[in-house]
């Protein structure tokens, strides 16, 4: 239906939901999780707040702060892309 009334590109976020082979999904919101952490570290050094980091979990003194899936970036990539498309379509109709 879309493709026949020039709005094939719409589909493209239907493509998000096939999963990645050898699950390289994982793989990347592992990388993405331990970037996030390394990068919050950094400005927690900068603000001069004492902390340690644990794998995905930032140590402060009075509590833990851990770097969940939703705060490595891959789902609000995927939601931009998303709304990408909707702006376009809209103006495009």
């Amino acid at each position: 239906f879309l493709a026949t009334h020039g709005l094939g590109y719409l589909s493209l976020p239907m493509v998000l939901l096939i999963r990645l082979p050898l699950s390289y999904d994982t793989v990347l919101i592992s990388k993405l999780q331990t970037l996030t952490t390394q990068l919050s570290s950094y400005v927690l050094d900068l603000i001069s707040v004492t902390h340690m980091t644990q794998g995905n979990v930032i140590l402060l003194a009075d509590r833990e702060l851990l770097v969940a899936e939703a705060c490595s970036g891959v789902q609000s990539a995927f939601t931009i892309a998303f709304l990408a498309l909707f702006v376009v379509a809209l103006y495009r109709r």
